[in-house]
């Protein structure tokens, strides 16, 4: 009965964000353990990993319905990543990616756990220190101060962190706040650090 109940969720799953990302969706999979038949209604995760040809904000909003759904369901949050953001992702999160690759079964399209290469020279914290060291950051700062500083180093806009800070502290009413535009400069300003990183860990690799 509980592996009716998974595959009777995950198939309206697929169904619900095939039709919402249309052809941008290129696979679904389930990974963890109810891949491998260890599902319990009551306290089990359904982890779902789905992959899109383009992740800009206006296709993934496309698909921000089907991923609420899922929440209401008590489930995470779908992992969603481009095939770019899979293979910088397993470099990072190189201990989750190869638990992910061990027990996994797709459920549509492609199948790109299989010839994923998970890296294991670097790790989370690596990377966490020589950001750090790069950066040339000297003691613990203030949020703002920090993301105001690494913005100017790494050139980009800081406004959409700075406004949610704000929002948090209770500056303003979260009416007051353009979302649409703030969700865009903050996907722009994740993808400037995240190709700093980059950048940081080949530069590491070559001396």
């Amino acid at each position: 009965m509980a592996n009716y109940q998974k595959t009777e969720l995950t198939n309206e799953f697929v169904s619900k964000i095939r039709a919402a990302a249309g052809d941008n969706i290129t696979s679904v999979i389930l990974y963890g353990s109810a891949a491998e038949g260890e599902f319990h209604p009551e306290y089990s995760d359904l982890n779902l990993l789905c992959m899109l040809r383009d992740s800009s904000f206006a296709l993934l909003a496309k698909i921000a319905g089907v991923a609420e759904w899922w929440r209401g369901k008590k489930h995470h949050p779908p992992l969603i990543l481009t095939s770019e953001e899979l293979r910088a992702s397993a470099a990072v999160f190189s201990i989750e990616f190869i638990d992910m690759k061990q027990r996994y079964r797709v459920l549509y399209g492609e199948d790109v756990l299989q010839s994923l290469r998970v890296p294991m020279a670097f790790h989370l914290f690596q990377l966490r220190y020589e950001l750090r060291e790069k950066l040339g950051e000297q003691g613990r700062k203030h949020s703002r101060e920090a993301v105001t500083e690494l913005s100017t180093r790494l050139n980009f806009d800081a406004s959409p962190f700075v406004q949610l800070m704000d929002l948090r502290a209770q500056k303003f009413d979260r009416k007051q706040l353009p979302v649409a535009g703030m969700v865009e400069r903050y996907l722009s300003a994740i993808e400037t650090v995240a190709a700093s990183v980059d950048t940081m860990q080949g530069s590491r690799q070559s001396i």
